[in-house]
């Protein structure tokens, strides 16, 4: 799991093809632990439930992928949207 997937980690090769960095969180949740004591994340991608439970899965990087995804598409952060 990465934990942080943002538009910022998400670099293109020149090919255009995507590639995820910035695996900074994902190496400090191990291997079997899956709660954590302080929020990670980033603000406006992190999956609600993370934010309420505190308890990371694979369902956390999905939510903040479909955040990326949806910021590409639209050209702006769902945020702005919203303020709008």
């Amino acid at each position: 799991m990465h934990c942080d997937v943002t538009i910022n980690n998400v670099l293109l090769e020149q090919n255009f093809e995507p590639r995820i960095s910035d695996f900074g969180m994902a190496r400090l949740l191990s291997t079997d632990l899956s709660n954590w004591m302080h929020i990670v994340g980033s603000f406006g991608y992190m999956a609600p439930e993370l934010a309420f439970t505190m308890r990371v899965t694979d369902k956390c990087d999905v939510y903040s992928f479909g955040v990326v995804a949806l910021e590409v598409m639209m050209g702006r952060h769902p945020r702005d949207m919203l303020e709008s």
